[in-house]
C-alpha cells in the first residue's frame, strides 16, 4: 500500500530541544497522499506543517515512523528525494536578492540537469504563467508578491514528479491565485504529478483532491472536501476544521482527567467524536500517469547533473560576491589598508624624541657653543660638543635647561623622554683620560661621568634612546682623538660586527613583523569573509531549498571553497606586491615559494572560517567565534614577539597554532632566502596543510552529524 501512494507516513513523531524540555512537534501522525492528487495540508501555524514537509522532502528526519515518498526512503540512494523527482517551495521566498530570474532558474536546473532546450522552453513558459518581467530582472527589483512567484516558479521548472508547496499564494493576485490553481489541477489530471500544498485560504482548499486537517502535530483527519463536509455534516471546511479542534481538545481532557461527563458539554455528532481510520488513498481519474522518462533520458541528466551541480555553487557564489560593491570593496581594500599601514606605523626608530639636557660646563650652552672652532684636541667645551651632537640627531628634539629637579619633573609629566647630565668637570676629566691614561685620577674621572635619567615606561622608546646615546658618543670620541691625531680605535670596545650573515647591520623590528603580518592579514580576512557564509544561506533559506534539490551540504561547502581560494589568491598577490614593490621590503628567497605559502595560509584562514561558519546557529555567534580566535593566533604565532621569550612548555603549545610554522617559514625565506629543502621551511608548509586537513575534517564531520 506505501508504494502505491506518492507519500505514506505512519506513527510519525518529531521533537526538537533537550530531553528535560522537549517540545514535541509532529506526535504519532499518519498520512497518505495519493499519486496524481493534490493534497491540500490545512492547519495554523505551528502545528507543524514545515516539519512534516522537511521529512517528506529528506531534509530533516523523524525520530520515529515509517515515511515513504514515491516508493522510497527519502535521502536514499537512486530515490530521487531529495533530488530531481521532487519540487520545493518553502514559506519564505529562499532566494539570492543579488540574482535576476533568468539566473536563478540556471541555478537550479544546472542542479537537476536539465538540457538548455528544456530550459529555455520552460522559462519561457513560467514567465508568462506566473506574470513575471523579464528574465534579466533583479530579484532585488520585484515586488514582495513577485518574489513569491520566481520562488514558486524554481519549484515548478524542472516538471518534479512531486509537488511541496509553502503556501504558494499568500499575497498573490488573486486571480493569479486562480491561475496557478487551474494550472496545478490540469498537471495532476494530465501528467499525474502529485502536489502537497498549504493554504491559508480555506476557500481554495475545495479545489484539493485531498485534505489533511493538521493541529498540535497531529493529522485529525484526512479525506476528499466532499467526504469531511458529509462526514461532519457542515457546509464548510472551516467548520469541519473547528469540530475537529473541539474533538481534539475533549479527547485530552478526557485522557487527562479520566471523566466521560464533560464530553455533553459539546453537542457534536457522534463521527466526530470517535477516531477516523487512516486515509488509504485512492486512484484518481486522470489522462497519463506519470511515467519514467527512459534510462537514457535519466543517463543523460544524470550527466548534465554532475557537471551542472559544480557550474551552479560557482555562479552562485561567484554572483554574491562578485555582484555585492561593498564586499569587492572590503576584499581588496583590506589587504591595501592593512599592509599599508602596518609599513608606515611598524618597525622604524622612534625620531625627534622630547630630551632635555643639562650642561654645567657652559651655564650660557648657546653663546659659549656658537663660537667655538672646528674640533681641536684641547677642546674646551667637549660637554658642548656631544651635546651639539645630540642637537643635529634626527632621532632627539633638544631642550635646554639649567635647573635638574625642573627637568626630571618634566620627564614625570611626560613631556621629555630623559634628562642627560654633563658634569661641570666632563671635560677635564676626557682629557686626564687621553694623557694619563692608567695614572688618572680615579676620584676625577667618576665625577667626569655624564648622567642620564630615562622614562622606560616605554621600553622600544628607552631602548633606542640607550642606543643612540652611546653610538653619538662613540662617534663623537673618535673624532676627538682624530683631532689629536690618534686612532680612533683606541676609545672603541674590542668587539666587531661584521656584515651580518642575514639581513642588514640596520635593520628595523619591520623584518621581524612583515612576514607574519602579511599571513595574519591574509588569514583573518579569509577567515571573517568565510566565518558567516553557511550561516547566512540557511538564514537566507536557500541553504534548504538547494538540498531539497539533492545537493548535499559537503557539495554546498566546497563550491564556496572554490570561489573563496581564487580570491584568496588574489589578496595574496595583492599583499606581496604592495610589501616588495611600493615598500620595497626584501625577499631574498624564490617569490613564488612566498606567494604559495601566503595562498595557502590564505586557504588555512578560509577553512577556519568555514569551521566557524558550520558550528554555529546565528550570525552574531559566528561574529563572536572568529573575533575570539583572532588574539590567541596572534600573540601565540610569534608576530609581535620572539616565541623563545616565552615559558619552555608554552613555546610548544604556541609551535600548533595554525600560523606559527609558517610565520618562521615565511621569515626565512623572505630575510634568509632560505628554498624548500630547509626543514624550517618545510615544516611552514606541513603545518599550514594539516591545519586545512583538521579545518576541512571537522566540517565534514559537523555537516553530516548536523543532517
Amino acid at each position: 500500500m506505501a508504494g502505491e501512494n506518492a507519500v505514506y507516513v505512519r506513527g510519525a513523531c518529531k521533537t526538537y530541544g533537550d530531553q528535560k524540555n522537549p517540545v514535541v512537534v509532529l506526535k504519532d501522525l499518519d498520512m497518505t497522499v495519493p499519486r496524481g492528487a493534490i493534497y491540500g495540508l490545512l492547519g495554523a501555524s505551528g502545528c507543524g506543517k514545515t516539519t512534516l514537509l522537511s521529512a517528506i522532502v529528506g531534509i530533516r528526519p523523524l525520530d520515529s515512523g515509517e515515511l515513504v515518498v514515491l516508493g522510497g526512503k527519502p535521502g536514499n540512494k537512486d530515490s530521487g528525494v531529495p533530488g530531481h523527482r521532487v519540487g520545493f517551495m518553502p514559506q519564505d521566498v529562499s532566494l539570492m536578492n543579488s540574482l535576476t530570474i533568468k539566473q536563478t532558474m540556471k541555478y537550479f536546473c544546472w542542479i537537476y540537469g536539465m538540457s538548455s532546450k528544456d530550459f529555455d522552453t520552460q522559462m519561457d513558459y513560467f514567465l508568462e504563467l506566473l506574470e513575471l518581467p523579464h528574465g534579466d530582472t533583479l530579484i532585488s527589483k520585484l515586488s514582495g508578491g513577485q518574489q513569491r512567484r520566481v520562488s514558486l516558479m524554481a519549484a515548478l521548472i524542472h516538471d518534479p514528479e512531486l509537488l511541496i508547496l509553502d503556501e504558494p499564494t499568500v499575497g498573490v493576485d488573486p486571480m493569479l491565485r486562480q491561475r496557478v490553481w487551474k494550472y496545478l489541477v490540469q498537471e495532476t489530471r494530465r501528467s499525474g504529478k502529485t502536489v502537497i500544498i498549504t493554504t491559508h485560504y480555506i476557500q481554495e482548499a475545495g479545489q484539493a483532491d485531498v485534505l489533511g486537517l493538521i493541529r498540535g502535530g497531529r493529522l485529525m483527519d484526512e479525506n476528499s472536501p466532499e467526504n469531511l463536509l458529509q462526514k461532519y455534516n457542515t457546509g464548510s471546511v472551516e467548520t469541519v476544521f473547528l469540530v475537529l479542534a473541539m474533538n481534539q481538545e475533549l479527547e485530552a481532557l478526557r485522557q487527562k482527567e479520566k471523566k466521560t461527563n464533560d464530553l455533553q458539554a459539546v453537542n457534536v455528532d457522534e463521527a466526530a467524536v470517535t477516531k477516523s481510520e487512516p486515509f488509504e488513498g485512492k486512484k484518481l481519474p486522470r489522462t497519463k500517469e506519470y511515467v519514467s522518462k527512459g534510462e537514457e533520458w535519466e543517463a543523460k541528466r544524470r550527466k548534465r547533473a554532475r557537471t551542472g551541480r559544480w557550474k551552479a555553487m560557482v555562479l552562485k557564489s561567484g554572483l554574491r560576491f562578485f555582484k555585492s560593491r561593498d564586499s569587492l570593496a572590503f576584499n581588496f581594500l583590506f589587504p591595501l589598508i592593512q599592509i599599508v599601514v602596518f609599513f608606515l606605523a611598524i618597525g622604524a626608530d622612534p625620531k625627534q624624541l622630547p630630551f632635555t639636557i643639562i650642561n654645567r660646563e657652559t651655564p650660557y650652552f648657546t653663546e659659549n657653543c656658537s663660537t667655538v672652532e672646528p674640533m681641536m684636541c684641547d677642546d674646551p667645551y667637549v660637554g658642548c660638543r656631544y651635546a651639539q651632537q645630540l642637537s643635529n640627531s634626527k632621532y632627539f628634539k633638544v631642550n635646554y635647561m639649567e635647573d635638574q629637579e625642573e627637568a626630571l619633573e618634566g620627564v614625570r609629566r611626560g613631556k621629555s623622554w630623559g634628562v642627560l647630565v654633563i658634569p661641570e668637570n666632563f671635560t677635564e676629566s676626557i682629557h686626564r683620560r687621553r694623557l694619563d691614561g692608567l695614572d688618572a685620577d680615579a676620584d676625577l674621572l667618576e665625577m667626569g661621568f655624564m648622567r642620564v635619567h630615562l622614562d622606560m615606561s616605554n621600553s622600544q622608546i628607552g631602548t633606542t634612546i640607550k642606543k643612540q646615546l652611546l653610538e653619538e658618543y662613540v662617534t663623537f670620541s673618535g673624532e676627538l682623538m682624530e683631532a689629536c691625531e690618534m686612532n680612533r680605535k683606541i676609545i672603541q670596545t674590542p668587539i666587531r660586527f661584521e656584515h651580518p650573515i642575514y639581513g642588514e647591520e640596520d635593520s628595523t623590528f619591520q623584518e621581524f613583523s612583515a612576514p607574519p603580518t602579511i599571513l595574519i592579514v591574509i588569514f583573518f580576512l579569509a577567515v571573517g569573509t568565510t566565518s558567516s557564509v553557511m550561516v547566512t544561506e540557511r538564514y537566507e533559506g536557500l541553504w534548504d531549498r538547494t538540498l531539497v534539490a539533492g545537493i548535499t551540504p559537503w557539495q554546498l561547502l566546497v563550491g564556496h571553497i572554490m570561489m573563496q581560494t581564487i580570491m584568496v589568491f588574489l589578496q595574496s598577490i595583492e599583499s606581496l606586491i604592495i610589501a616588495l614593490l611600493i615598500f620595497g621590503f626584501p625577499c631574498h628567497g624564490p617569490i613564488f615559494l612566498s606567494l604559495l605559502l601566503t595562498w595557502l595560509q590564505g586557504v588555512a584562514g578560509m577553512c577556519c572560517g568555514f569551521f566557524v561558519s558550520v558550528s554555529s546557529r546565528t550570525i552574531s555567534e559566528s561574529n563572536y567565534f572568529a573575533t575570539g580566535c583572532f588574539y590567541p593566533v596572534v600573540l601565540m604565532g610569534g608576530s609581535l614577539w620572539p616565541l623563545q621569550g616565552a615559558p619552555k612548555l608554552f613555546q610548544q603549545i604556541c609551535n600548533i597554532m595554525p600560523t606559527t610554522m609558517a610565520n618562521i617559514a615565511l621569515r626565512h625565506i623572505m630575510i634568509r632566502g632560505w628554498g624548500i629543502q630547509k626543514s624550517s621551511v618545510i615544516l611552514g608548509f606541513a603545518s599550514t596543510f594539516a591545519w586545512i586537513a583538521v579545518f576541512l575534517v571537522l566540517c565534514y564531520v559537523i555537516l553530516r552529524l548536523k543532517r
